[in-house]
């Protein structure tokens, strides 16, 4: 679902079940409003299968929401990724307004590329804006080399609440949640009942990684953190 229009709004409501299958790149839900102050918005409780199988494509994302203004995803479904190169469970990228991601579904991403590709549950970038990420459900993220749960990054505000489970396998680098932000703070809040682990076979791992290359970082633990 695509708009050039200045000011559109791009939204999809999907309660049923969708396969995709690609030899180069695969997604389950694209939603694009190009236009100057555009916004994109997908609200999704169906169960969304992505599978893409070489190495050199574009990889495979599950729902892919880009826009000009506010970006959003809402997902209470499940949405699983396979890729042989890059891999993304739900995917927001705003690039003047702000980026948000709302989880209370089961997530499970994986990448089989074997050097320089990433599987990531949630990614939510905003160029310009604030990002906001909240998750109550499950994601799992599993590369040969590098995997993220969630990856926040935002030149304002970046912000994480997590009180569901959040997991990173990367046999080189693993970050249960990375969060970066430009001139405003990271703020990591994961609640009691909350999980956030990470495995990383021969390479560097992190439960939470935050910086803030002006602002402050925030670190609020009442759950568990692990990793190996």
């Amino acid at each position: 679902a695509t708009s050039n229009g200045e000011g559109a709004h791009v939204g999809v409501t999907n309660s049923g079940d969708i396969s995709a299958d690609g030899i180069f790149g695969a997604t389950g839900i694209a939603a694009t409003s190009g236009g100057l102050y555009g916004s994109a918005s997908v609200d999704n409780s169906g169960d969304i299968v992505v599978s893409q199988n070489q190495k050199y494509g574009y990889g495979a994302y599950g729902i892919a929401v880009s826009a000009d203004g506010d970006g959003s995803i809402d997902n209470s479904g499940g949405v699983e990724v396979y890729s042989a190169g890059a891999a993304s469970g739900l995917t927001v990228l705003s690039f003047a307004g702000d980026a948000s991601v709302t989880n209370s579904g089961h997530i499970a991403v994986e990448s089989t590329a074997a050097l320089s590709y990433s599987a990531t549950g949630i990614v939510a970038f905003a160029g310009n804006g604030n990002v906001s990420v909240d998750n109550s459900g499950s994601v799992d993220a599993t590369a040969k080399y590098w995997a993220s749960g969630i990856d926040a990054r935002g030149y304002v505000d970046v912000t994480v609440d997590n009180s569901g489970t959040v997991y990173a396998s990367g046999e080189k680098y693993a970050f249960g949640v990375y969060a970066v932000a430009g001139a405003g703070d990271v703020t990591v809040n994961n609640a009691e009942g909350g999980e956030i682990g990470f495995y990383s076979y021969s390479g560097r791992g992190w439960g939470v990684f935050g910086y803030a290359s002006q602002g402050d970082v925030n670190l609020d633990n009442d759950g568990s953190i692990s990793g190996y």
